[in-house]
């Protein structure tokens, strides 16, 4: 969850009476923009209450804010210390994409070290031996 009270070097959005709002979606990974904080927080909330109602897991470690969120009120945590809380003031790391917190650039963030590379290959394959020569062409 981004909370940008600034967008566009235009000033304050609030001020302006804007309020802008950018939730995105890749398989179970959201990222939400927003110059509202409030909107950020009830996004979190919602996507708890949910994880509760429908028996899944919300995962708090992949949790990440540029802005302290109390989780216990929200029923997360059974404590709300901010060292358990991944706040990210500079940079958010999203779908191999990093986005400048203060001016919303774009970078380009590829993880190309091996590990990284076959955590992240899918591939549809029919046969075993097809699939043993692309796990001995990726271990070379």
């Amino acid at each position: 969850m981004e909370y940008h009270p600034n967008y566009e070097g235009g000033g304050n959005a609030t001020d302006l009476g804007v309020e802008l709002n950018c939730l995105m979606r890749l398989t179970d990974d959201y990222l939400l923009m927003t110059t509202n904080k409030n909107n950020a927080m009830l996004f979190v909330e919602r996507m708890q209450d949910l994880a509760n109602k429908s028996s899944f897991k919300f995962n708090q470690k992949k949790l990440k804010t540029n802005f302290y969120l109390n989780l216990q009120k929200i029923g997360c945590h059974a404590t709300h210390d901010l060292d358990s809380q991944n706040i990210e003031t500079e940079f958010c790391h999203w779908i191999g994409i990093s986005i400048d917190m203060k001016s919303l650039q774009l970078i380009p963030n590829i993880n190309v070290k091996k590990e990284g590379v076959l955590c992240t290959l899918n591939v549809n394959m029919q046969t075993s031996q097809s699939i043993m020569w692309l796990k001995k062409k990726l271990k070379s």
